[in-house]
C-alpha cells in the first residue's frame, strides 16, 4: 500500500474548491470540459486560476498527476496554490528552508500573472493506486482492446505516430501511447486549457522521481544549424530518436540558451531550500519520447503559428530525503513535504522568470496590439542580432528583480514606464517609410533610470545595466533596427 498522508482524489478537488470561496477576489475555479477516462467513474476535474486585477497579462500552467503512483506532486501543487493565496490575501512573503520570497515576489506573481494550477490531471488513477494498485502509471480508460490504460504522457499531438524511445505501441506497456492522438479525455483537458487561455507562455508539468529539470526536445538530439530538420518536415518520418540516421531536432540557438538559463535558475531556487541539486538537461538525455507534453506545448509556436510561444519543462522531483530510491514515486509523508517546499521554491522562481518586463511595465499603458508588436520585435529582430539578443538577455536573466525593484520605487516605475511609452513607438514606426530615430532625450532618460535601478541592484544585475548604459551613445540618431546593428 502507498504511505498514508497523502491526499485522496476527492481531498485534492474538495481544497481547490476551498481555495475559490475563500479567496474569491482572486480566484476562478476552472471546470475542465472532460470528464476521466474510467466509465465507472467519470470524475469531473477542475483547475483553479489565481490572478488579481484586470488586463492582458501571461499566464502559466502547471499540472501534476499525470502518473498516478507519483503520489507527490498533486499534494505539491495544491500546496503551492494555497501558500500564494494565504500569501498575497496577507501581504506577507514565504519561506522554504534556506530560500525566501518576498511580499514583493508574490504580489508580482499574483497582479502579474495568470496563474493555473491543473493539480490532479489523472484522478482515476491516483484512486487505483491508493485503493492498493500502488505502482500503476496510467489512467484507466479502456483501450480499443479490452485493456485499461493509456500513458498520459505519451498522448499528446507530438510526433505521436512513430513511438520514439520510451514510447509504445502495445496497450499493456506502462508507457503505452493511446489508441490515437489525443484520444484520452485528460490530455485534451490540458489542449483545451492552452487553447482557451492563449496568453499561457509558461508550462510545467510536474513528475517523480529523478532530480531533473527537462525541456524539449524529448524525441532527438537538440540542434541549430539546420532549420529543416524539424518534427513538421516529412523527409525524416521514422528516422527521429534513432543512432546514424544523421538527424537532429532543430530548436533556435536563443531559445536554447533561455531554457538552459531559465532551468538554472529554478535548480538554484530548488538549491537554496536545502541543498539538493538538481539537474537541467535536454529530456532526449533522459530518454526519447514522444507524445508529451512539454513538447507539445513548445511545437505549437512551430506547428499552429500561434501568437505566443509557451516556454515548457518537464520537472522530475527527488525521493526521499536521505535520498533512499526504494521510496521512488512515494516517499514517506513527512520526506514528502520536504521534497514539496523545495520544489514550490523553484516554481515560484519559474513563475517570476515567465513575467515579462515589457509586458507588465506596459499593460497599463499600451494597447495589446502595440504588446504584441514589440513581442514580435524581441523575438524577430532583436534575436537576429548579437547586441539585441544581449538586450533581450538581460530582460529575461534579470526580470524579476527588475519588476522587484521598480515595485519598490513608484518614482522608478513611473520613469520606466514613460520610456516604455516613448520607446514604443520608435519599434511601432519601424515598419514605416519615414521610420522614427531615436533622440539623445530618449537615451538620457534611459540611463537616469538605470542609474536609478543600479542603486540597489544586485553585482550581476548592476553589471548587465553598466553594458547597456555603455551601448547607449551608439543608438542616437538610429532607427530601431539600425540600433541592433
Amino acid at each position: 500500500m502507498p504511505p498514508a498522508g497523502y491526499m485522496t482524489r476527492s481531498a485534492v478537488e474538495s481544497c481547490l474548491v476551498w481555495l475559490s470561496t475563500a479567496y474569491p477576489a482572486f480566484t476562478q475555479l476552472i471546470t475542465l470540459p472532460n470528464a476521466s477516462a474510467d466509465p465507472a467513474t467519470r470524475h469531473t476535474s477542475r483547475a483553479i486560476r489565481i490572478r488579481s486585477g484586470a488586463g492582458d497579462r501571461n499566464g502559466v500552467l502547471l499540472v501534476g498527476g499525470t502518473h498516478a503512483r507519483e503520489l507527490i506532486n498533486p499534494d505539491l501543487l495544491a500546496g503551492l496554490a494555497f501558500k500564494l493565496c494565504w500569501a498575497y490575501a496577507n501581504n506577507v512573503g514565504l519561506t522554504f528552508g534556506g530560500r525566501s520570497w518576498s511580499s514583493t515576489d508574490i504580489r508580482l506573481l499574483v497582479e502579474g500573472m495568470d496563474i493555473f494550477i491543473l493539480p490532479l490531471l489523472n484522478p482515476d488513477g491516483r484512486e487505483y493506486v491508493q485503493a492498493g494498485n500502488t505502482w500503476w502509471r496510467k489512467n484507466r480508460g479502456v483501450n480499443s482492446d479490452g485493456t485499461r490504460g493509456a500513458d498520459l504522457n505519451r498522448n499528446y499531438d507530438f510526433l505521436w505516430p512513430w513511438a520514439i524511445g520510451a514510447t509504445s505501441t502495445v496497450s499493456t506497456s506502462d508507457v503505452y501511447r493511446g489508441d490515437a492522438v489525443f484520444s484520452e479525455p485528460e490530455t485534451r483537458n490540458v489542449r483545451w486549457l492552452l487553447d482557451t487561455y492563449p496568453d499561457i507562455t509558461c508550462f510545467a508539468d510536474v513528475h517523480s522521481f529523478s532530480e531533473l529539470i527537462l525541456y524539449p526536445w524529448g524525441d532527438d538530439d537538440n540542434q541549430s544549424g539546420d532549420p529543416t530538420q524539424n518534427f513538421l518536415n516529412p523527409a525524416w518520418d521514422g528516422l527521429r530518436g534513432t543512432g546514424g540516421t544523421g538527424y537532429a531536432e532543430y530548436i533556435p540557438s536563443v531559445d536554447q540558451t533561455k531554457y538552459v538559463d531559465r532551468g538554472t535558475s529554478v535548480r538554484d531556487a530548488i538549491t537554496a531550500v536545502r541543498g539538493r541539486a538538481y539537474t537541467v538537461q535536454q529530456s532526449f538525455d533522459l530518454y526519447g519520447t514522444s507524445g508529451v507534453s512539454a513538447d507539445y506545448a513548445y511545437s505549437r509556436f512551430f506547428r499552429r503559428g500561434t501568437k505566443r510561444k509557451i516556454w515548457a519543462y518537464v520537472m522530475e522531483t527527488n525521493f526521499a530525503a536521505g535520498g533512499d530510491s526504494q521510496y521512488g514515486f512515494q516517499p514517506p509523508y513527512a520526506d514528502a513535504t520536504q521534497v514539496m517546499e523545495e520544489v514550490q521554491s523553484g516554481l515560484i522562481q519559474f513563475m517570476l522568470g515567465c513575467l515579462c518586463v515589457v509586458r507588465e511595465v506596459g499593460r497599463g499603458w499600451l494597447s495589446v496590439a502595440a504588446l504584441d508588436r514589440l513581442r514580435v520585435f524581441r523575438d524577430e529582430d532583436m534575436a537576429a542580432s548579437a547586441r539585441g539578443r544581449r538586450w533581450a538577455a538581460l530582460l529575461d536573466t534579470h526580470g524579476d528583480e527588475i519588476l522587484a525593484l521598480l515595485a519598490q520605487d513608484r518614482a522608478a516605475r513611473r520613469a520606466a514606464e514613460t520610456f516604455l511609452e516613448k520607446a514604443s513607438q520608435i519599434v511601432i514606426d519601424a515598419d514605416s517609410d519615414e521610420p522614427a530615430r531615436i533622440d539623445r532625450a530618449l537615451v538620457s532618460q534611459l540611463d537616469r533610470l538605470t542609474v536609478r535601478v543600479e542603486k540597489r541592484a544586485s553585482p550581476s544585475l548592476k553589471k548587465a545595466l553598466a553594458a547597456l548604459r555603455k551601448d547607449m551613445p551608439r543608438v542616437v540618431g538610429k532607427t530601431a533596427r539600425e540600433a541592433l546593428r
